[in-house]
Parts: structure tokens; sequence; C-alpha cells
């Protein structure tokens, strides 16, 4: 059982660690790493208004790290049991992690795809929708036949995902206020008539009562009228 639990430990630990060194390198700061039975959670604190390319380089390393780390492990075990609890573990973080299912890798993946052709908001209400989705699917397979284990997981994972959806519209005003306080050199320019409508990795125009403001100048009018 020990060696059993190193080797599904050790999958984690390079997973995660895909996850920190590549954000780290980024310049972004680590939170903390959490670890639960499906696998691990890397929360940094960095800005909502990263670029896509950013969050998918460190979204995609930890998968990637794992996916090497077999191979070479896999080497180095030869043939026998362990390796073969190395493959059931391996696929198993991998396929579970990979779900379109907020926070896990494959929720954020969706999310990320969702943002390159969405304005923001949208992309968040769309990812949480499909996520539920998903998740009554793979919870009703944990029924029939019942599972005990993946049951266990699922009411774990659905914890965080109510959780998330929780913080959902923190999310979407945070990625306003860094718009308002902050200057973001994004190339991509788009005009728009509502703030609803702002998309990531693009610097905005609003087209309002045939008059033009900046981002900075719109959102003055609900976050500056405030303080």
């Amino acid at each position: 059982m020990f060696r059993s639990f190193i080797l599904f430990a050790s999958l984690l630990v390079v997973h995660e660690l895909g996850h920190f060194l590549t954000g780290h390198f980024l310049g972004w700061k680590l939170d903390k790493i959490y670890f639960y039975p499906y696998g691990g959670v890397s929360k940094f604190n960095h800005k909502m208004n990263v670029p896509l390319w950013e969050e998918f380089l460190v979204l995609v390393m930890g998968p990637l790290s794992q996916v090497l780390f077999y191979i070479l492990l896999s080497y180095i075990l030869g043939r026998g049991q362990d390796l073969l609890l190395l493959k059931n573990y391996h696929y198993g973080i991998l396929l579970f992690n990979l779900m379109p299912i907020y926070p896990l890798d494959g929720g954020k993946l969706f999310s990320i795809l969702l943002a390159k052709v969405l304005p923001y908001k949208k992309s968040l209400i769309y990812t949480f929708r499909i996520s539920v989705m998903v998740f009554v699917i793979f919870f009703l397979f944990t029924l029939f036949p019942f599972n005990m284990s993946l049951c266990l997981m699922g009411f774990l994972l659905l914890s965080k995902l109510i959780e998330e959806i929780k913080r959902g519209p923190f999310y979407y005003h945070k990625f306003l206020m860094e718009r308002y306080l902050e200057d973001f050199s994004f190339k991509k320019r788009k005009i728009i008539r509502d703030k609803e409508e702002m998309f990531r990795d693009y610097k905005h125009l609003f087209k309002k009562d045939n008059r033009y403001w900046t981002e900075r100048e719109y959102l003055r009018r609900q976050y500056g009228n405030r303080s």
C-alpha cells in the first residue's frame, strides 16, 4: 500500500510542479497548492487580465509534465505490478483531470477556448453551465454501477464547482476593476457598446450615444463615481 501511495502521490506532485514552475517562470505568484483524492489544484494570485496564452501554457504544463514523468518512470520500473499500478493511476488522474468541469484542468481549458470567441462574462456563464452538465453525466456513471470511491470524489468535486460558481461574479468584477485601474497593452482592438461585451486579450472602445469612450473613461462612470 505504501508503494502504491508513493506512485500515486508522485504523479500528483509532478503534475502540480508543472503548473507551479511554469507560472513562476512567467512571474505568477503562487498562493497555495491543494491536494485532493482526485488530484491537486495550484492557486495563483495573478491578474484576471493576463494574456490567454500565458494561462494556457501554465495549464497544459501540468498534464504534460505528468505524461513525461510517466514515460520516464515506466522505463525505470520495467515490467511488473508497480508498472501496472502506475499506468492505472496515470491514466485515471489524467482522464479525470481533463474532464470539462471547472476547476479541473479540462474545465479551465474549456474556459480559455470560450474566452477566445466570447466576451469574458459570457464565457464564464457557459463554462459553469457546461461544467454542471458534464458533472451530472459523470455522477450518473458513478451510480450505475455504483462506485464508492468515484462517488466520494464526485462529492468533493461538486463542492469545488459550487464554490467556483459562487465566485463567478467576483471574477467578473475583478476583471473590470483591473481594466479600470491599470493600462493593459493589448494589441487587438474592438468597438463595443457595453461592458458585458468586453473580451480578454482585447482593448476596447465604447460607442454610446454617438460618442466614443475609452475603457477607463467608460468604467470610471461605474467605479469612479463610487469612490
